[in-house]
């Protein structure tokens, strides 16, 4: 079941980034999936620099929830997750300061079954 969650909710979640975005899916993480995004943003001196990493998490209850729901309930599920992770790259700015040798942290973006359940 979690490979094809990862699949699928890879299918729904990839699309809402930058075309470009490197969007990776870390096997290590436990507690749901866990999909780290980035993308170039370049500038004067820095042409390969990258946004600000984002962790999108879908919650281990928001899988199980999901596999366990009729196809209708999904469907609901998944307008409710794609409304707020655009609301969510609407108000992220990618751009920071930090210098290239430095770790950049990451914003995480939690989706968990009570944001989206109809």
């Amino acid at each position: 079941m979690l490979m094809d969650a990862k699949e699928h909710f890879s299918k729904l979640l990839r699309p809402l980034f930058p075309k470009d975005a490197s969007f990776n899916h870390d096997p290590r993480f436990t507690g749901g999936l866990l999909y780290r995004v980035d993308w170039r943003i370049p500038e004067e001196g820095r042409p390969n620099k990258h946004s600000r990493p984002i962790e999108v998490v879908v919650s281990d209850a928001l899988v199980d929830d999901h596999y366990d729901a009729p196809m209708h309930v999904r469907a609901v599920m998944e307008q409710r997750i794609v409304k707020w992770i655009n609301a969510q790259i609407a108000q992220f700015d990618p751009r920071h300061q930090y210098r290239p040798e430095q770790v950049v942290p990451a914003v995480r973006w939690i989706v968990s079954t009570a944001m989206v359940n109809p």
